[in-house]
């Protein structure tokens, strides 16, 4: 058969050339669309974010400003303050005259809306009379000698007509410790007077002065900058406030370039300066990390593709309008691929045609034929491994369990006795003379309590085992003698050195997945022997009676694939909870 396909193959030339020819047009057709729609795309793309980009950095700087307009408001306020004056000149006020003093001036800041502003949420006044002023929380306001020596208040102080904006790591309250903040102040003096008398400050925590540019900007393309005189970070979306970044110094030294090239990355750039700061507002577009976004946008790819097929199409018509015949061929194709081995190719045309569908068929023929004995001897082999498990019954449960029921007879308690030999036999014709691979769950409960009721009878009852079954769960299907292994292993492992213990069983219908808890506050294993249970590896001695954890797990595997299975975890002196996954199976 093979040799006849490779003849068939030999002898169709023309087709095959046609076929390199149309793969090799699809390559070149989706190469160079794409590089030709990418490249247009990337510039358009470009030109389109620089502009929304200008739009967004003048809305910034307008915010800026704004803000800069109620900074001023409230300073002012400050300023033009009789009582604010008074309370920090005068300091040989009584604590009466200075409580009505701060009382006017709060009431003449509230007048003024001053405490009602966001922006002076963190007012601080402070006089050279020693005396500080805190509205939210005075009493949480530094040491008046720090204030006055920090480096801030210093440089403030060499320039005392106008408003300066400085960053500090931490604010002057200890609502402000280890927070980055910009400080405005403002020297507080009379108009004809030469020595001022106090500071008014304003402490903008890092967060509200970045509020304005988080939320417009992406941190992967976009780097915001605010820089102080002597190029010192004030506030930015990727760098570290209150130190000086290399690449912010190199774009300010190159500042009358719109793009620039740094570090093999190339940036577009905009500097704006903010006067009422003595600062400069930078932004800077990652054109790399821009152009890498833009390779994977849906919209070129989707070009790229719709081109590519339009290629393509013109083609595929081309040498069908030449092959026609062959189409019939090409159609059935797909169901071959899909398994469908008994629909076989229509067998028309001539020549090369006639010989590829014949071969074709012949072919399908002999793979539908493989296939099914595969499958045959695969369900075969399943059976039997199955089959296997399910007989691997401990031999030394029985000679335990008939020695038991002995010892009842020789004691005289016949009635239990008994009730030992029913559930003995009840056992026995569940696990050996019933054929039935599935059970439903009500049936393998029942199992379970026959199992138990002889142990208890051998161990005298020292084992409590309670039951929680979903109502949804009771008719549904297993795989019989699946549980008894756990409950083996507890009545011969978990409880050696205690006097009586308990053992929960669960079943629930989780995520479409049928859930099978056992849990038991035994004396626990560690993970060495948790792998050996679930590996096979036990003390034949001591191995528990039935199939088995790890036959169990097989079992469950054989039938229903990798997906389902046993787990275990166990704590020490704490128990083990067995989990077992299954698919929901209904009658």
């Amino acid at each position: 058969m093979v040799n006849k396909i490779r003849m068939i193959i030999k002898d169709k030339q023309l087709f095959i050339k046609i076929s390199v020819i149309t793969a090799i047009g699809v390559i070149i057709a989706t190469f160079v669309v794409s590089l030709f729609v990418i490249q247009i795309s990337e510039d358009v793309y470009l030109e389109a974010y620089n502009d929304s980009n200008e739009k967004i950095i003048t809305q910034i700087r307008d915010d800026y400003y704004n803000l800069h307009e109620d900074v001023v408001k409230v300073l002012t306020v400050c300023q033009n303050s009789n009582s604010l004056k008074e309370y920090l000149i005068n300091d040989n006020l009584t604590s009466n005259e200075e409580s009505n003093v701060i009382y006017k001036m709060k009431e003449q800041l509230n007048n003024y809306g001053v405490l009602h502003n966001n922006t002076a949420s963190n007012l601080l006044l402070v006089g050279f009379n020693g005396k500080t002023y805190f509205p939210n929380n005075n009493a949480g306001v530094d040491n008046y000698q720090d204030i006055i020596n920090s480096k801030v208040v210093k440089k403030a102080l060499k320039n005392p007509s106008q408003i300066t904006y400085q960053y500090a790591k931490d604010g002057f309250s200890k609502t402000l410790k280890n927070d980055n903040v910009i400080v405005a102040i403002k020297i507080l003096k009379e108009s004809k007077a030469k020595d001022p008398y106090g500071l008014a400050i304003i402490m903008i925590e890092q967060n509200d002065f970045s509020y304005f540019y988080n939320s417009l900007i992406d941190d992967k393309v976009n780097h915001i900058a605010i820089v102080s005189q002597d190029e010192k970070i004030i506030s930015s979306n990727n760098d570290k406030v209150g130190t000086n970044n290399k690449l912010i110094k190199t774009i300010i030294k190159q500042k009358d370039k719109k793009h620039q090239k740094i570090d093999n990355r190339n940036y577009t750039v905009t500097i704006k300066n903010l006067p009422f700061m003595d600062g400069k507002f930078i932004s800077l577009i990652d054109e790399t990390n821009l152009i890498n976004q833009i390779n994977y946008l849906p919209p070129v790819l989707l070009m790229s593709i719709f081109i590519s097929i339009i290629f393509v199409t013109i083609i595929i018509l081309l040498i069908r309008k030449t092959f026609e015949p062959l189409n019939a061929v090409i159609t059935k194709i797909p169901e071959i691929t899909k398994g469908n081995f008994d629909n076989h190719i229509e067998v028309t045309g001539n020549g090369e045609i006639k010989e590829l569908g014949e071969g074709f068929n012949y072919m399908i023929d002999g793979l539908n034929d493989y296939v099914k004995r595969v499958v045959k001897l695969q369900e075969e082999k399943r059976l039997t491994e199955i089959h296997a498990l399910q007989m691997q019954i401990n031999p030394h449960f029985v000679y335990n369990t008939l020695t038991s029921i002995k010892f009842l007879v020789w004691q005289g308690n016949k009635d239990l006795a008994i009730e030992a030999i029913d559930a003995f036999i009840m056992l026995l014709r569940n696990t050996l003379s019933n054929k039935n691979e599935y059970v439903t769950i009500n049936d393998e409960i029942l199992n379970i309590k026959n199992y138990i009721k002889l142990q208890n009878i051998r161990y005298n009852n020292k084992i409590a085992v309670t039951y929680d079954i979903s109502d949804s769960c009771k008719h549904l299907m297993i795989v019989k003698m699946l549980l008894q292994p756990f409950v083996e292993n507890a009545f011969f492992h978990a409880f050696n050195n205690q006097d009586n213990g308990t053992i929960k069983i669960f079943v629930r219908v989780i995520k479409d997945n049928l859930m099978i808890e056992i849990i038991d506050n035994g004396l626990g294993m560690e993970q060495e022997k948790i792998n050996n249970l679930l590996n096979g590896i036990v003390d034949k001695g001591k191995n528990f009676s039935g199939l088995g954890v790890k036959n169990v797990n097989d079992r469950i595997k054989l039938l229903y694939g990798n997906d389902y299975g046993v787990k275990i975890s166990s704590v020490i002196d704490q128990g083990t909870i067995i989990s077992i996954s299954l698919p929901i199976i209904v009658d």
